[in-house]
């Protein structure tokens, strides 16, 4: 069998091959019947589809030149194709002339052509003797061989896109298992994520705690949220600090510049007449400092009953050393233990607009407040009078002749109906009718008016319950001739009457120190 049929792939002529190696060829699908070959004294290349044509009607493969097949086929005994040829030494050289030509333009294709290229096309004829089955399984390795190193999609152009295996090593890399190529990969995206994850982490704890922004806590004004930013963000190394409180008295916050984490205390003692009362407050408080910001909500008075507005002596410290964020460390140390002290004004409105208030304030307390408490004094002394007559009515009960008891209680709870327990009742509506009037008004000294007001009606009322209570206790009581009965029944209905009076004294003693 001779070797001489060449396959043309685009510019390249592989071969020489024998007929059965072209078999091989088209079941391995490495060419296809629509592949070009050739063979030395044909004018053009035919297709394998036709060549096998051929084979399969025994037809002879030297006048491929004629534009159909020959009119008879030649007198050539069936299956001669396949009789073997006699191995040879002698190499045949095919000149590039003797090649066809190429698809495109003749004279294009002999520019394109280079020495190197026309020296490639110089191939020696191969023997193949179809008998011999080890020279068959070289012949295939090196088609194989062939196949794998050049018959490319391209042919020959690299893509940057395609994996060229070089060897096995390289072939167990991409293959699948646990260190496969995708898994390495994957493993390589899923690191990358993670460390743009802890960057990304360690730029929002930077941004939150230490360049001072922080969300603006419940309660906080917006034009004080924005005062405090800046204070918050202020880089000076010392210690800056700022304080705000709620338009409802009820939050104290205190925002520094330094990003520190721990337990500060509060100490306020109100500056005289710089506050909104006349009273004098003195408070404490504790809480955590945490991003540049400590919220006090809870307050121990030590004097006066609710926080106002006004300047008050500040004292701040740390009972121990406090700690910074991670990513602080990383910056010039700050001192981070300390006691700051300082006269701060402690309001919910601006320096001006408080000097104004409290100027006002100060005039009416002047001016009004003479008036105001000697009405309260008045109310006081009058509901202390009111009680005086009550107790002593009941103390006179028990002085009266014993058998006339049950008429003597009698005439006390008539005259309590008819004159005292209208009293109270008037006394009680007035209170309540003040307390609706001025709750509705706002004013320097709303707070102690209301409170007052609302003092002495619970005082009313008490003594109404407690003369209630008495009277039954004297209509229930039988056993008038017994002495030590008699004294501890008066001692009973006579004692709460003197505890408001009591109160009554300590509120006159009060008013009179204003």
């Amino acid at each position: 069998m001779q070797i001489n049929w060449y396959v043309i792939s685009g510019e390249d002529h592989l071969g020489p091959f024998s007929e059965d190696v072209l078999r091989h060829l088209f079941e391995a699908n490495d060419i296809n019947t629509d592949t070009l070959v050739w063979k030395e004294g044909m004018d053009n290349p035919i297709s394998y589809s036709n060549l096998q044509a051929r084979f399969q009607n025994n037809v002879p493969t030297n006048d491929e030149s004629r534009d159909g097949p020959p009119d008879s086929p030649p007198d050539l005994p069936k299956g001669d194709l396949e009789k073997k040829q006699p191995s040879t030494s002698k190499r045949k050289v095919i000149n590039v002339s003797d090649l066809p030509p190429l698809p495109g333009s003749e004279e294009d294709h002999q520019d394109n052509i280079t020495k190197e290229e026309k020296k490639s096309f110089v191939s020696p004829e191969i023997s193949f003797d179809s008998s011999n089955d080890t020279e068959l399984e070289e012949d295939l390795k090196k088609i194989q061989e062939e196949r794998d190193n050049i018959l490319r999609p391209d042919f020959g152009k690299e893509d940057e896109n395609v994996i060229v295996i070089e060897d096995e090593g390289e072939y167990e890399d991409l293959s699948e298992g646990f260190f496969s190529y995708s898994f390495r990969k994957a493993l390589r995206n899923l690191v990358l994520v993670l460390v743009v994850f802890i960057l990304g982490s360690y730029g929002y704890i930077y941004y939150k705690n230490y360049s001072g922004s922080f969300a603006r806590p419940a309660k906080m004004s917006l034009n004080d949220y924005r005062e405090v930013q800046a204070i918050a963000k202020n880089t000076n190394r010392s210690n800056v600090f700022t304080f705000r409180i709620s338009d409802d008295k009820s939050k104290i916050w205190l925002v520094t510049n330094n990003p520190y984490i721990g337990r500060v205390v509060l100490k306020m003692k109100s500056l005289n007449g710089k506050i909104l009362s006349s009273k004098d407050i003195e408070l404490s408080s504790t809480s955590n400092l945490k991003g540049k910001i400590a919220e006090f909500s809870q307050f121990e008075f030590q004097k006066g009953q609710n926080l106002v507005d006004g300047f008050y002596e500040i004292e701040v410290l740390t009972p121990t050393k406090l700690e910074i964020p991670f990513i602080a460390k990383f910056f010039p140390e700050r001192k981070r233990q300390f006691r700051f002290i300082d006269q701060v004004l402690i309001s919910s409105m601006n320096p001006s607009e408080f000097d104004r208030i409290l100027n006002d304030f100060n005039t009416s307390r002047a001016k009004n407040d003479i008036v105001f408490w000697e009405e309260l004094s008045q109310k006081y002394r009058t509901l202390k009078a009111i009680t005086v007559q009550i107790r002593d009515s009941i103390k006179n009960i028990f002085d009266l002749n014993r058998s006339d008891w049950i008429e003597n209680v009698q005439s006390f709870e008539q005259t309590y109906l008819t004159k005292f327990g209208t009293y109270f009742t008037n006394f009680v509506v007035e209170n309540e009718q003040a307390y609706d009037k001025y709750n509705k008004q706002d004013f320097t000294n709303k707070t102690e008016v209301i409170s007052h007001y609302t003092r002495l009606s619970r005082l009313a009322k008490d003594v109404g319950r407690i003369s209630i209570n008495s009277l039954n206790s004297l209509k229930r009581f039988k056993d008038i001739n017994d002495d030590q009965k008699m004294l501890s029944l008066e001692r009973i209905t006579t004692k709460p009457f003197n505890d408001i009076i009591r109160d009554c004294d300590e509120k006159i003693k009060f008013i009179q120190t204003k």
